[in-house]
């Protein structure tokens, strides 16, 4: 589900606030072991980092 998302992410998330950006509510994803990323929603159950 995750990978048809677009928000597969390996690493460890320790958290996964959501915030809006651009008018759709996006995803942040932090890990204790490498830099966070930022999923841009498109609005339509998909994500792009």
């Amino acid at each position: 589900m995750a990978a048809q998302a677009g928000v597969e992410n390996l690493a460890q998330g320790t958290g996964c606030p959501f915030g809006d950006y651009d008018a759709d509510l996006d995803l942040f994803v932090t890990t204790g072991f490498s830099p966070g990323r930022v999923y841009m929603n498109h609005g339509d159950g998909t994500f792009n980092d």
